[in-house]
């Protein structure tokens, strides 16, 4: 989620929606 999408540019799993 957040703490992925901070962490990882390409996204292996749907992430939370954020700004």
């Amino acid at each position: 989620s957040a703490a992925d999408d901070m962490s990882a540019v390409v996204p292996s799993q749907p992430n939370d929606p954020q700004e």
